[in-house]
């Protein structure tokens, strides 16, 4: 089965590696500053929980999760990648968002207005 993240079709699901080692063998940076140890909460993502309703497909929460997260972030899905496992290879997982997600432009492209200047 696989793992959607929010910018990417989908990867494959591998029981050994946590949701964090997912996104980096796509070279995605979801924010882990601290090496994927649970120290610095940078690498928060938000599951969807109308696909991952059964909580029994990953881990359980961890103390570094609860010291970073909040009920409320619990609550809506929020995770941090590198303490959160698959319980096996056959599942899917989607993945809705994550900080340092570059899938929407957060600033206008500077050329683009370069293309829309008056020729008069």
């Amino acid at each position: 089965m696989s793992i959607y993240f929010k910018t990417l079709s989908s990867i494959p699901c591998y029981r050994s590696l946590n949701l964090l080692a997912h996104a980096q063998l796509e070279e995605l940076d979801i924010g882990s500053q601290c090496g994927g140890h649970g120290l610095c909460g940078g690498d928060k993502i938000q599951l969807d929980l109308t696909f991952n309703l059964n909580s029994t497909h990953l881990s359980v929460l961890t103390d570094a999760e609860r010291r970073h997260l909040s009920e409320v972030e619990i609550n809506s899905g929020w995770r941090l990648a590198c303490q959160c496992w698959p319980s096996s290879d056959n599942q899917d997982i989607h993945i809705m968002n994550y900080p340092n997600d570059r899938s929407e432009k957060s600033s206008p492209d500077p050329f683009e207005q370069l293309d829309k200047r008056d020729t008069d």
